[in-house]
């Protein structure tokens, strides 16, 4: 019998932004200020990470922060950037540019579930539901999956929507909150036999150099 090609994606978090220390959500690429000096070193050593791995495609958010990692790996990996809409962040409405202690202040009762508990029933001010998020960047992910079968892609996205998608392999959003993905983290999904499954997650031993 004819063992089935392998398929795995890798999905980073684009490293840290300028806007990341001072905990600013954003979600609109104008309002982006791109990486922070830290960001640039981390992007640089997630670069050199996957240096001589064999990537066949890297698809990116079209949001800055991720724009300008994905490009430290290209250069490196001599590739380039696909960018797909789906993989950005949840659409942040009314919150847009609001640091998390003043949504807190003004939406406590969401604050308190969209920062600690179950993200399933979030549906952000003027903006998107963490469902809605997750089933658009889900489907873009199989889609790539398919498309690149027995191959190796990357994807640089955001925390949310990277948690969303291992949420889904794992079954639930409700352990969304239980999950950490570290500025610049590698994650590596598995798709094998028709069946996703995580091979590593939240891997930042390229990162060694700060700790």
């Amino acid at each position: 019998m004819k063992k089935e090609k392998e398929t795995e994606i890798l999905l980073a978090r684009h490293a840290e932004s300028k806007l990341n220390p001072e905990r600013i959500y954003t979600s609109k690429p104008e309002n982006d200020k791109g990486l922070s000096a830290l960001g640039k070193w981390q992007a640089k050593k997630l670069a050199t990470r996957l240096k001589n791995e064999k990537i066949d495609a890297i698809y990116c958010s079209p949001i800055p922060r991720a724009i300008e990692t994905a490009t430290s790996i290209a250069k490196v990996l001599k590739k380039k950037i696909i960018v797909s809409k789906n993989f950005r962040e949840p659409d942040m409405g009314k919150v847009e540019l609001m640091p998390e202690k003043e949504i807190a202040r003004r939406y406590p009762k969401l604050a308190k579930v969209w920062f600690y508990g179950d993200v399933t029933s979030v549906q952000i001010p003027g903006g998107e539901s963490y469902k809605h998020m997750q089933q658009r960047s889900w489907q873009e992910f199989v889609k790539l999956a398919k498309k690149h079968h027995g191959k190796k892609i990357l994807i640089v996205t955001h925390h949310a929507t990277a948690g969303a998608i291992i949420c889904k392999i794992f079954g639930t959003l409700r352990i969304y909150n239980s999950l950490s993905l570290f500025n610049a983290s590698l994650s590596s999904i598995i798709l094998k036999d028709k069946k996703f499954k995580v091979r590593y997650l939240n891997d930042i031993s390229h990162l060694r150099d700060l700790r």
